[in-house]
């Protein structure tokens, strides 16, 4: 995926414009609209390609059938999922079950997170990267035991 983040504005209806860039490489090479679900980490939105959804469809699965924790992933995120086209103008429609799940009501921050992108409502964004600017040394300390 790209790299970076941006700020925009939702429009009454709920309608998000996507930057020109983001905008090709969610489309991707099908030209199958995204997707948009819950994270389930935080207070914010993920959003798809159809070709990385459709991966990770394939990998939660894969998971077991009974284990409550998987049962639970699938409901929240999956649960949550739904296909949102872009218009002719490059925008969205958020649906309103998440714009209410991540708070959203005007100003919003798209990164790019790696597998996806995330939309997060401005200053929530502001508050996550103060969390993580906090815990700094620990992290990386973590993610360094990964391999990283």
């Amino acid at each position: 995926m790209g790299q970076g983040e941006t700020t925009n504005t939702l429009d009454a209806k709920g309608r998000l414009a996507i930057p020109p860039g983001m905008r090709m490489e969610l489309l991707g090479q099908d030209g199958r609209p995204p997707v948009m679900t819950r994270l389930l980490e935080a207070p914010a939105l993920a959003l798809y390609t159809a070709e990385r959804w459709a991966d990770f469809r394939r990998r939660l699965d894969s998971l077991s059938q009974v284990k409550t924790s998987v049962q639970r992933v699938r409901r929240h995120v999956v649960g949550g999922a739904k296909e949102v086209p872009l218009d002719a103008q490059g925008r969205l429609l958020i649906p309103p079950h998440l714009r209410e799940y991540a708070c959203l009501d005007r100003d919003v921050t798209i990164l790019d997170s790696g597998t996806r992108f995330e939309i997060w409502d401005r200053s929530r964004h502001r508050e996550e990267l103060q969390t993580i600017r906090l815990q700094g040394q620990q992290l990386a300390d973590e993610v360094g035991d990964l391999g990283l």
